[in-house]
């Protein structure tokens, strides 16, 4: 983890902005995560709502999702301890207000006048559309929060069993098993092998063929005889255009390669392509993927890669994929997808409280030698050295611990068998990433 602190700060920060009441102009309801605070003219006259505005079904999920992996990064229990709370408000706002037509799946709804329609993480208003190109209104049903769900419950479980929560966080536990199980059920497309974007208005499955399956990789929501149908397909011509993964399809009748959420590319969800590849041992297509997003960042100056590339397809007739027009460039969370993609071509999974790291290095061959200095896990600082050898292996060398840290090698949790849960630190690797 590159910011610590400042990763508590925003635990801590989205805690105190939880909603607390039912406000529809707001979208707002009890433990539910604000969306955004604006104090722009607009929004302080009141002609939208988003001096506080809680249109967002992902940011639940994420609040859990980064506690697990702040607690896992730092070991710093008494944050967790102290956050405990404010997690079990946004488990319950999951219980009772996430699934709004009662069939076990997060689906969102806006309720506000002048809201976000779409409230997953594409945001932008015609980013759900139907095989037809058909613009779809909620309540709709996207894969990827239920992937974010899933994913949370079990970093929750994480975070709650070192807090000394043990039977709470048990009961997490069988509960992602559940979620794991009837999505699978149901939103997976025999014929397609790939997963539904999402579940319509009339419960229908969306047959649209988009990245947001892409995401389930990296929560460990997809069946391991399941996965490399999924990387494969991400991997397509027609999806991946050699700089990333596309967030449609060229196939489709509505892609735009300088689209928001229609046809162009965004780094930092390719980062987590990276990731979710890596857990399921298909380094491969981690290592394809990478090198799109390295040379993509060399197209930009102090490499610093924008918001959201264009969908370009990458061949001589196009030797840079463009930008979406209105791309923020340096943009946080683009900066993070170097850091991530990192992260997983080098196997770390951090376990803090019990002063472990677990490594499984896989450098690609345009990438043969890498150096980590002063990683903080918990209360150490490691420095670390990662060779590629001739035989593609690599090899992990710690030059230097401050502080007591074991580094540890071991395969990604979804491509080793699985023991009984018998500690904590058992059950850390086997809920972790």
């Amino acid at each position: 983890m590159a910011l610590p602190d400042m990763a508590a700060d925003a635990l801590s920060v989205s805690a105190a902005w939880r909603g607390s009441t039912i406000d529809d102009w707001r979208d707002e309801e009890p433990g539910k995560l604000i969306h955004q605070a604006r104090d722009g003219p607009t929004s302080a006259v009141g002609i939208n709502p988003f001096t506080a505005y809680f249109g967002d079904y992902a940011a639940p999920c994420d609040f859990l999702i980064l506690l697990g992996q702040h607690l896992a990064w730092t070991g710093d229990v008494a944050t967790t301890r102290a956050l405990a709370p404010a997690a079990e408000e946004v488990l319950r706002w999951l219980d009772r207000y996430a699934d709004v037509d009662g069939d076990g799946f997060i689906d969102y709804v806006m309720r506000s006048e002048h809201g976000v329609l779409q409230q997953g993480w594409k945001d932008s208003p015609d980013a759900i559309v139907d095989e037809h190109g058909e613009v779809m209104d909620p309540p709709i049903a996207t894969c990827e929060l239920q992937g974010y769900w899933y994913i949370g419950l079990r970093q929750a479980t994480f975070a709650f069993m070192f807090a000394g929560e043990r039977i709470l966080a048990l009961r997490l536990l069988a509960r992602a098993k559940a979620l794991r199980e009837r999505f699978n059920e149901r939103f997976w497309i025999k014929d397609q092998r790939f997963y539904s974007l999402a579940l319509g208005p009339d419960d229908r499955l969306l047959r649209s063929i988009t990245s947001n399956p892409g995401h389930l990789l990296a929560t460990g929501i997809v069946p391991v005889d399941r996965a490399s149908d999924v990387i494969d397909r991400l991997l397509a011509d027609d999806l991946f255009s050699g700089w990333g993964v596309r967030t449609l399809s060229t196939l489709h009748p509505s892609y735009n390669p300088f689209s928001y959420h229609l046809g162009s590319v965004w780094p930092v969800e390719n980062a987590t392509f990276i990731l979710g590849c890596v857990r399921y041992g298909r380094w491969d297509a981690a290592h394809r993927i990478a090198e799109g997003l390295f040379a993509a960042s060399d197209l930009f100056v102090d490499n610093r890669l924008p918001e959201s590339l264009g969908g370009l397809p990458r061949n001589d007739h196009h030797p840079h994929p463009g930008i979406y027009p209105s791309s923020n460039e340096p943009q946080a969370w683009s900066a993070s997808a170097i850091i991530l993609a990192v992260q997983a071509l080098l196997g770390m999974r951090p376990i803090a409280p019990a002063n472990l790291l677990l490594v499984d290095p896989h450098l690609p061959e345009w990438l043969p030698y890498l150096e980590l200095n002063g990683l903080h896990v918990g209360q150490a600082t490691a420095d670390l050295v990662f060779t590629r050898r001739d035989d593609a292996t690599t090899d992990a060398h710690v030059r230097n611990v401050d502080g007591t840290l074991r580094v540890r090698r071991q395969r990604p949790p979804q491509t080793k068998p699985r023991g009984p849960i018998a500690t904590p630190v058992n059950l850390a690797e086997r809920i972790f990433s």
